[in-house]
């Protein structure tokens, strides 16, 4: 008794584990937060911009994407709202593609997604 009792003990707790390993290997993949400009994505940073570093009005959010969506389209985001103003960036030596928004009133810097193209 106690052969087959420690027998199913370890098939429950293996199916178990089993079960818990295919659940999270099925999760969606948390993907960035992302604005598509020019055919490139940015990732937005929350880091202040100020006016200097403010150019050209380029556009605006047109589309917001579920959270787990890449946009493949200009103008979309999945974590900005729909109306975000875009504008160029006026600066120098930077290593990336970098371009600023508009968030309540505030402006902020994007800067190149260089990792999931």
């Amino acid at each position: 008794m106690n052969k087959k009792l420690i027998i199913s003990i370890v098939c429950i707790v293996g199916i178990v584990i089993a079960g818990i390993l295919i659940y999270n290997n099925t999760q969606s993949k948390e993907v960035p937060s992302l604005i598509r400009v020019d055919d490139t994505n940015f990732v937005p940073t929350n880091e202040p911009a100020d006016e200097a570093s403010t150019g050209d009005f380029i556009g605006k959010i047109s589309k917001r994407l579920d959270r787990e969506s890449s946009p493949t389209q200009n103008n979309e985001s999945n974590s900005l709202d729909v109306g975000t103003k875009l504008y160029r960036f006026n600066g120098d030596n930077q290593p990336t593609k970098v371009i600023v928004y508009e968030e309540d009133g505030s402006k902020y810097i994007a800067r190149e997604n260089v990792i999931n193209e």
